[in-house]
């Protein structure tokens, strides 16, 4: 059976006796809200329209604004709420018309017989609940589909750091770094209902998340894989300023250092490391940076060996759509040995051994993966989902 008082109906009438017979007539079956005209009835509906279920408004009242006016200019901000006009004869053609264009679901004519009123009150509060239902399951199905979708990219992830484990190092370690600080829940629980409404949406959705995973994976290994491990002693400036005249646009960019001057001797490989600066500038770049600072800011002991930290002062705003842009250096500061952190939600910290033979990574626990796709994994629902979209 229908719950009928777990929204209210707001009637607005400058009459008084108009009010009180409503009340009298269909306070029994509904939980009644009232407005002596537009401007109140507006007030009530700013502060209470997650409490209304319909608005009942008389078509003349000494206000300023006509009932049909003012149910037009409600509708614009709250056309979930079901709105009834009471209008005379001369007016019915312009309810008419309001009717056919959505924004009234009926008029009633003058005097309104109360049976016949009951009977459009019950309808169209049925109509609102129906609605809202349909509203909560569509961002029902659009939770679990941005948890498919997810659970589709993390599997692919997962596949590029077992892929690439051959050639580069600490691959798993790198995805599982740039997971944790990647937000995951701002991604996944995201309800962009106005997003997904079709079958077509969701797959061409799907499909430009798998394309972007695609082009990581070539990205990375453009730029990150290397069979060379040929470790050598190079100066770490040496190798920041030759990476940055290697970026395409760089001389658009203005690229200082607070170390000119420090002779920082670091055994790496040169191919890795260039790339890892390289990657960096490229993203800031990408992102519309017009000035990067990079400064070392101290010395200190990564992964159980000496090393230092250099911070790239980017500006650029790191968020859940550019993040994924980043995971390539994520690779490459684990092939190196070395850790990244990312500072006041703009900057990248990276941390880097003096002598990568030295250094050593705590390996990644696989389990992790697997709890990630046991939070994220709904894979059963699939089906059900696509067929229940229109």
């Amino acid at each position: 059976m229908l719950e009928t008082k777990k929204f209210k109906i707001l009637v607005v009438d400058d009459e008084e006796s108009v009010i009180e017979t409503f009340i009298k007539n269909f306070s029994d079956s509904f939980n009644i809200l009232t407005a002596t005209g537009p401007e109140e009835a507006e007030e009530i509906i700013k502060n209470r329209s997650e409490e209304i279920a319909i608005i009942v408004s008389d078509q003349k009242m000494e206000s300023k604004i006509e009932g049909l006016d003012f149910l037009k200019k409600i509708h614009k901000g709250y056309s979930d709420i079901i709105k009834i006009l009471i209008t005379a004869y001369s007016t019915q053609n312009l309810a008419i018309e309001a009717v056919n264009s959505g924004i009234l679901y009926q008029y009633i004519s003058k005097p309104p017989k109360k049976e016949v009123f009951y009977q459009v009150l019950l309808r169209g509060y049925e109509m609102f609940i129906l609605q809202r239902e349909k509203d909560f399951l569509l961002k029902e199905k659009t939770r679990i589909l941005n948890r498919l979708i997810f659970t589709d990219r993390l599997r692919n992830l997962t596949v590029i750091a077992a892929s690439l484990s051959g050639c580069v190092k600490y691959s798993k370690e790198a995805l599982k770094k740039f997971l944790t600080v990647a937000a995951i829940p701002a991604e996944v629980f995201s309800d962009n209902i106005a997003d997904i409404s079709s079958k077509k949406k969701i797959i061409n959705k799907a499909k430009q998340r798998n394309k972007n995973i695609f082009e990581l994976i070539e990205h990375i290994n453009k730029t990150a894989v290397t069979k060379d491990y040929d470790y050598k002693t190079y100066r770490l400036n040496d190798i920041i300023k030759e990476s940055v005249l290697e970026v395409k646009n760089s001389d658009n960019v203005k690229i200082t250092s607070e170390f000119d001057n420090a002779d920082y001797q670091i055994k790496t490989s040169y191919f890795i490391m260039s790339n890892l600066f390289k990657n960096i500038i490229e993203y800031s770049i990408n992102n519309g940076v017009k000035k990067i600072l990079i400064k070392l800011t101290e010395a200190a002991a990564i992964n159980q060996t000496e090393g230092i930290k250099i911070l790239f002062k980017t500006g650029v705003k790191i968020d859940k759509k550019n993040m994924w842009n980043l995971l390539p250096v994520y690779f490459g500061v684990f092939d190196c040995m070395g850790d990244i952190d990312l500072i006041g939600g703009s900057d990248i910290l990276i941390s880097l051994p003096l002598d990568s033979d030295k250094a050593i990574i705590e390996s990644a626990d696989i389990s992790y993966f697997d709890d990630l796709f046991e939070q994220f994994e709904v894979v059963k629902f699939y089906e059900t989902y696509l067929s229940s979209i229109e």
